[in-house]
Parts: C-alpha cells; sequence; structure tokens
C-alpha cells in the first residue's frame, strides 16, 4: 500500500500561500469504505491535503463555520 507518485503541481492556498506538492494515489478510509484518489502531500510536511473528489466518492458533506471555527464531515 503507501503513496503512489503521479505527478508534482504548484499552486496557492487558501491563505495566500504557494505550495509545491507531490501528487500521490492512496487509499483513503472512512468507517470501513475504501476510496482511492489524489492526495498532495507538500514538501514543507504540513498536512495532507484531499480534495472535493474524496467527498463526492464518500457521498459526504463538508461544513465549514468560520464563527464557530467548527468543521464537520457528515
Amino acid at each position: 500500500a503507501g503513496l503512489v507518485l503521479a505527478s508534482t503541481a504548484d499552486y496557492v492556498l487558501a491563505d495566500g500561500s504557494p505550495t509545491s506538492t507531490l501528487l500521490c494515489w492512496g487509499t483513503i478510509i472512512i468507517n470501513g469504505q475504501e476510496i482511492v484518489g489524489l492526495v498532495s502531500v507538500e514538501f514543507r510536511g504540513r498536512q495532507p491535503l484531499l480534495g472535493v473528489d474524496f467527498l463526492r466518492k464518500f457521498e459526504k458533506k463538508l461544513e465549514i463555520d468560520a464563527k464557530s471555527l467548527k468543521v464537520t464531515l457528515s
């Protein structure tokens, strides 16, 4: 298992900072359901980023409440 390198990418994060990443095929498991998709792994060692494609494949909804600083995946 593990991550399999697919490509690299440069883009700007929501906070405005530029980043260079490795794009890797990986498997994500939520409540026993496994989905394969692209995972962005930054060179600077930040947390891996999952795209909206994973939310679609898992048929999940992501809610962000900026006022209470709460994030919910349902």
